[in-house]
């Protein structure tokens, strides 16, 4: 500050007065800045009283170090202030835009080396005089080196309202001090700087805080040493507490609401939307949210190009909008909140949107990729390419913006913090982007979290509570069970979803261990748990008869941790949980900080370095795609199904006796032993999940072979999607394979059995077990449907084989012989055409090639020789999300695969609605 008071008459003493003063009136100039806004659209005398007294306060401390720079654009300024206050001049648009620009240059003065006073401010003073006087040569006394002289009137009202801030009072008193010594300068004009009444303050650094927050830190660290041997002691009990309660109010000093952020934006819009000759509002909404002022400082670079994307290209002119049928003003959204353990914040526009086509033409334009390549690329999918540097759909970029110039570097600098940055967009109607940054990142240096504590081999690891959805022990034999294998990826069956399985020692990159059942520890050396079950042929058998199972391979039991990401799970393996601590987060060393699977570093309270975990690095370094993977077993079987392919879990009931259940149709595989089975007459239950649930035995149904009667312990398998759970009885798992061989139908029967297929030289039985539920308890499972559902002619559109016989053997059991079958959308189409009367009911699969199911329905309902025909979806695809896209497309039922008793039922509603409607009397 020393340079810049040269040439002042300034001592040493008043040097941190000056100081002060540029701090001081900095934030009071920031902070009127939203209070100009909002006069615009409501004039408030509180509002202007507030203006006026922050400018009064600025001219007047100016004059007191003799900046007369800031002094003339304060006292025209705050003229400007006393004619609105008196109602002499309207509060207009241009009045606001000079008082705006007037701030902006008073605070450009405050950190200008010379305060301004180099500084050309001619024209600004000229607008303002002509604001307040009508004309710009308004006769003005220049200003000596005594200041300028006081409005009486102005000066007395203000003083009236006001209470002296720290910096007007010792300015004051310096005066006073004057005064006494004869030395008084009467014209020293100082008017107060509080906003209102005085808050108590004090000014840290920012460096301060942080070795404070640092110092806090290893203060709890020494705690946590302690807490084993003290844990039970008051006294020890009480300074922990306090420990606690201190280090939080040190993280809350560096908190900061998100709405101080998002306030700037306001005159962003503003001024942007008049350069446009647009009429934009902008809506906050989560700005009390807290974050660290670091998170804040990183985000706000990247939420300016966004906002500023969305007034220049997303959201239309009035006449634009009024033309498309939308209102003239124009929404732009800036939203936070907390969700499922992260920070999401949101920028959405109501405005044009993203056409897909146009940015898959440009992508081939740009040769991104090739014309066939961008036709397979979903609609969402493709509007990501924006992302892609350089990337933009004007041909002519304005110097504000160009929706996807730029983005490319929104998203990096997003990303460095640790954010997920997504995008969607509808053609019209706008476009949402929202970032994501999970707790675990948004936290800083020597911030204390909830830590799991684990274990890894000998190595000891830390996952935030906050990611942590549930923990399950695994014995060898559930292990076998429970994990299975998709394509590529390992799968864990927790109820009704498959969720991905990650090994961390791969993640890791250290060897996977186990301990076998002498004792001793030895490496792994499987690639996955789904491995030698039931794949070797008979020929081969004799010389693998000796192989280790998982169950004698593997004595310790294993911990699977779910770890929430997003609105997704996926889980990991761990050997041990040591205990939950309170750990304190400290920055990695510098030679595995490019690891991201990391998010720091923290002492235990035994002494031992660990480090933390990072959902986001883990998620990254797996490879996870949870928009294919974190899904149902409905979602997660339709996927699979690719080339024909169907996954099923193998197992026998009597000796040498196979029967298969595909994966998609069961929400739990579990063991019960047999002496807790309990009989009520020739029906037998068992106790599941606090409730009584009845078990189904093969050959009480079927015409198959008895369990073996020395078995002591069994397995059940409980189909998903029906109203009365119920247990299928079986010996043992024996796999889980892909069903890639021709089903023989022709064994299939009314009983039960869908088909039969061999594997490996041996016969399987593929079963049916809705039927057998039927046959098993026919009042729970058989109702009655409408008269005359046998004459319903349906039209199937589904790609997949194996549903296609599935559904249709759901449909001929009924009695449904008229049934027409379509392997995609456009063959549906077609056939609708060519008989448009020749149709009852329309069934779809929602994911098809060719014609998706969406397009298939939306074409229906717009061409008149078709739209009365009811329209179900029948697919695996069942998230809220989905079921609202496809009513919003036009279905007229929404079914997930696959209840058969739901589905029949559905069916028997539309046909019933479809025999009175008018086209068909």
């Amino acid at each position: 500050m020393t340079g810049r008071t040269k040439g002042w008459n300034v001592d040493t003493d008043s040097e941190d007065l000056l100081k002060e003063f540029v701090a001081e009136s900095s934030e009071n100039l920031s902070a009127i800045e939203q209070t100009l806004l909002g006069l615009e659209t409501n004039r408030s005398s509180k509002d202007v009283d507030e203006i006026f007294r922050a400018i009064h306060s600025v001219k007047g401390a100016a004059g007191f170090f003799q900046l007369t720079a800031i002094e003339r654009v304060g006292h025209n300024a705050e003229t400007v202030l006393e004619k609105i206050r008196s109602n002499d001049i309207p509060v207009t648009a241009d009045i606001i835009d000079i008082l705006l620009r007037t701030r902006d240059t008073l605070s450009n003065m405050l950190f200008a080396p010379d305060f301004g006073n180099d500084l050309d401010t001619d024209d600004l003073v000229a607008e303002l005089k002509y604001a307040w006087s009508g004309h710009s040569d308004t006769a003005q006394t220049v200003p000596d080196e005594k200041g300028f002289p006081a409005n009486n009137d102005i000066e007395k009202k203000t003083d009236e309202k006001e209470e002296d801030s720290p910096v007007t009072r010792e300015i004051v008193k310096r005066e006073d001090a004057k005064v006494t010594a004869g030395h008084a300068d009467t014209t020293a004009n100082p008017g107060p700087l509080s906003n209102g009444a005085e808050k108590s303050t004090i000014r840290i650094g920012v460096d301060v805080l942080d070795k404070l927050l640092e110092l806090i830190g290893e203060v709890v660290l020494g705690r946590n040493q302690f807490l084993t041997k003290y844990e039970r002691d008051k006294p020890f009990q009480a300074l922990s507490q306090s420990i606690t309660k201190l280090h939080q109010h040190v993280i809350q000093i560096r908190m900061q609401p998100i709405g101080d952020l998002f306030n700037k934006y306001k005159r962003t819009v503003r001024d942007l939307s008049r350069d446009l000759g647009k009429k934009i509002e902008l809506h906050i909404d989560g700005g009390e949210l807290e974050l660290d002022r670091t998170i804040l400082e990183a985000f706000s670079d990247p939420l300016t190009h966004l906002v500023r994307n969305a007034v220049d290209h997303g959201i239309e002119k009035p006449g634009e909008r009024s033309n498309s049928g939308k209102g003239i003003l124009g929404n732009l959204y800036l939203r936070a909140r907390h969700e499922s353990g992260q920070i999401l914040i949101e920028v959405e526009d109501d405005g044009k949107g993203i056409h897909p086509d146009v940015i898959r033409a440009r992508a081939i334009e740009k040769k991104l990729v090739t014309e066939a390549e961008a036709g397979l690329i979903s609609d969402k999918d493709v509007i990501h390419f924006i992302f892609h540097p350089g990337f933009s759909t004007h041909e002519h970029p304005t110097t504000l913006s160009g929706r996807g110039v730029g983005m490319d570097v929104v998203r990096n600098n997003l990303e460095k913090i640790g954010c997920m940055v997504d995008i969607s967009s509808k053609p019209e109607k706008g476009t949402l982007i929202q970032a994501r940054i999970p707790l675990t990142q948004a936290i800083v240096n020597s911030s204390v979290i909830a830590g799991l504590i684990i274990n890894i081999g000998s190595y000891t690891l830390a996952i935030p509570q906050v990611a942590v959805n549930e923990v399950i022990t695994l014995s060898p034999d559930v292990e076998m069970q429970q994990i299975a294998r998709i394509k590529d990826q390992e799968v864990f069956k927790l109820r009704d979803k498959l969720i991905p399985l990650v090994h961390l020692e791969d993640i890791l990159e250290i060897p996977r261990t186990y301990i076998s059942s002498d004792g001793q520890k030895s490496q792994d050396r499987r690639q996955s748990f789904v491995d030698r079950r039931l794949g070797v042929p008979r020929s081969e058998a004799p010389k693998n008869r000796n192989q280790r199972t998982g169950a004698n391979r593997r004595k310790n039991n294993l911990i699977f941790i779910v770890l929430q990401f997003k609105q997704n799970y996926f889980g990991v393996l761990v050997d041990r949980i040591t205990g939950k601590e309170e750990i304190v987060v400290k920055r990695l060393p510098q030679l595995i900080k490019h690891r991201r699977v990391f998010a720091g570093s923290t002492i235990l309270g035994n002494g031992k370095v660990a480090l933390i975990l990072d959902i986001n690095g883990l998620v990254e370094k797996a490879a996870l795609n949870f928009s294919r993977q974190q899904e149902t077993h409905h979602q997660a079987a339709r996927r699979v199904m690719q080339d024909d392919k169907q996954q099923v879990v193998v197992f026998n009931y009597a000796p040498e006796e196979y029967f298969a259940v595909p994966v998609n149709l069961l929400s739990e595989i579990d063991k019960f032993k047999i002496k807790d089975v309990k009989k009520v007459g020739n029906r037998e239950f068992i106790q599941r999940h606090g409730k009584s649930m009845p078990l189904l035995r093969l050959d009480k149904a079927l015409d198959v072979s008895p369990l073996e009667t020395t078995k002591e312990e069994l397995i059940f398998l409980v189909p998903s999607r029906i109203k009365y759970p119920t247990g299928i009885v079986g010996c043992r798992i024996i796999t889980h394979i892909e069903l890639t061989e021709n089903l023989n139908t022709k064994e299939a029967d009314e009983n039960g059995i869908m088909g039969t297929f061999f594997h490996n030289d041996e016969l399987i039985t593929l079963l049916d077990i809705f039927t057998l539920l039927q046959k098993f308890d026919p009042k729970r499972y058989h109702k009655k449907l409408s008269n005359n559902i046998e004459q319903c002619r349906i039209l199937l559109a589904e790609d997949q084989t194996f549903f296609r016989q599935l559904i249709v053997q759901y449909f001929k059991s009924y009695g449904i012989k008229n049934i027409t079958v379509c392997k995609n959308g456009k063959e549906a189409l077609h056939a609708l055409i060519a008989k448009p009367d020749g149709f009852d009911i329309v069934v779809s699969d929602i994911e098809m090639p060719v014609m998706d199911g969406y397009q298939l329905v939306s074409t229906i309902k717009t061409d008149p020789r078709l739209r009365d025909i009811p329209a179900m979806a029948l697919t695996s695809l069942n998230s809220e999300e989905n079921i609202k896209k496809g009513i919003d497309a036009g279905f007229d039922a929404y079914e997930v695969k696959l209840d058969k008793d739901r589905v029949l039922h559905r069916i028997s509603e539309l046909y019933a609605t479809n025999k009175t409607n008018p086209r068909n009397a």
